[in-house]
């Protein structure tokens, strides 16, 4: 005998909730690599949420060192000054863009709603610390540029 159109449908929800337990407990033991380049576990329960159209109260709250990045866009994608602190937060570059240059599959990769290369300082910020828990600062080449 067949199953009724119920059942399948039940069975279809708990193989959906089995496939989001399991990439919730991937994203949860993850690595993250210190400015060293020493990997170290850590579990990493902290869900990245993005409000949306953040401003500077809502990034420093969840981001202390938040100027680090501004000087990071400094070294990445340095503007006169016509830009906002000397950063250009829009750079669409062919492989890598926004204040920080991220590529583009990366911005992606951390889940933001937020319009790739958007140009927003804020959202840029909060993008680029989701890439920092994932990847570690050295994900940038001109880490070094990193201080708050």
């Amino acid at each position: 005998m067949l199953p009724c159109h119920h059942e399948i449908g039940h069975e279809a929800m708990k193989i959906t909730t089995l496939m989001l337990a399991l990439f919730a407990a991937m994203i949860a033991a993850s690595f993250v690599t210190y400015g060293n380049g020493q990997a170290a576990q850590e579990t990493r329960t902290k869900l990245v949420r993005f409000p949306p159209n953040p401003t500077r109260r809502d990034v420093a709250k969840r981001v202390p060192d938040w100027r680090g990045f501004v000087n990071l866009g400094r070294c990445e994608q340095p503007g006169p000054s016509k830009y906002h602190d000397g950063v250009q937060w829009g750079h669409k570059g062919p492989t890598y863009g926004g204040g920080v240059g991220l590529f583009a599959g990366t911005w992606r990769s951390v889940g933001s709603p937020y319009r790739v290369f958007s140009g927003d300082k804020w959202e840029t910020i909060l993008v680029s610390d989701a890439v920092r828990d994932r990847f570690g600062i050295t994900a940038w080449g001109a880490h070094a540029c990193f201080h708050p």
